[in-house]
């Protein structure tokens, strides 16, 4: 059984929960449980509590990758073993434009870096004969740009450190991405790669999808492609791009609402 409720998301359907700009869900494969993501702030674990979860008892959660709306609400927590890439907490950046100074984009997440502990991997881990955390994915599609700030050194910040789950299932991957900076296409490829498993279920997540353009349009063309059975859209995916991949692929298009609960 694969369970996925989601603790934070940018939209929400009831008044019975609040929104963000961030993302969190909580995957559960049956035992197992692994906090995705933590938002911003600690408006997660209200939303938690009031879907009835008891976030304090779990013990393993992943940080996505290392920006405030992904990484921000680990601030409070305590207890953890959280696991990050080796350069989550590298500083970045929004380059400086003509309006603006070189803004800081570091993940700062205070008391919570010295209250948790911290498994920096570099490389992909098998969690179990289900669950793999995929770590530097190849981009590998030319149409994925990946992202636009810089590091300290005003090179471009290409997300190495974006980490994503894939979940191995009678039929077949479940997916799930915090922003997909690497490129959702290119998540796929290397779930397909690692796992040995070619049929994709569910596709989870931030696609990092903002705008309807060609990246956009590439992507609808690739999940039409791979014959994907599930896109829960998420997050980083702008209503544009979910209202164009709802008109194109109705069935199987479903936008991702805080307090929802999924059961694969």
């Amino acid at each position: 059984m694969v369970k996925i409720s989601f603790l934070c998301d940018n939209r929400c359907d009831t008044y019975k929960f609040k929104t963000e700009h961030g993302f969190s869900c909580l995957l559960e494969v049956d035992n197992y449980k692994l906090l995705i993501d933590m938002g911003e702030t600690d408006l997660y674990l209200l939303n938690a509590k009031k879907m009835g979860l008891d976030i304090d008892s779990i013990k393993n959660a992943l940080i996505s990758h290392g920006h405030y709306d992904h990484g921000g609400g680990a601030t409070y927590l305590r207890g953890k073993d959280i696991f990050v890439h080796k350069q989550t907490f590298q500083k970045r950046f929004k380059p400086a434009t003509k309006e603006f100074n070189k803004l800081d984009e570091t993940l700062k997440i205070g008391d919570g870096k010295t209250q948790n502990n911290f498994i920096a991997i570099e490389s992909n881990i098998i969690i179990n004969d289900k669950i793999f955390l995929l770590a530097n994915i190849p981009m590998v599609n030319k149409f994925e740009l990946g992202y636009y700030a810089v590091l300290e050194n005003d090179e471009s910040d290409k997300i190495i450190d974006e980490i994503s789950v894939a979940i191995k299932i009678d039929k077949g991957l479940v997916i799930i991405s915090g922003c997909a900076h690497r490129g959702i296409c290119n998540t796929i490829e290397y779930a397909k790669q690692i796992t040995g498993e070619q049929r994709i279920h569910h596709v989870v997540g931030g696609f990092h999808l903002r705008k309807w353009d060609d990246v956009a349009e590439k992507t609808l063309e690739y999940f039409k492609a791979n014959k994907v059975d599930c896109l829960l859209m998420a997050h980083c995916n702008g209503d544009d791009v979910i209202e164009k991949f709802k008109k194109e692929l109705p069935e199987i298009v479903k936008i991702v609402s805080v307090g929802m609960a999924v059961e694969i």
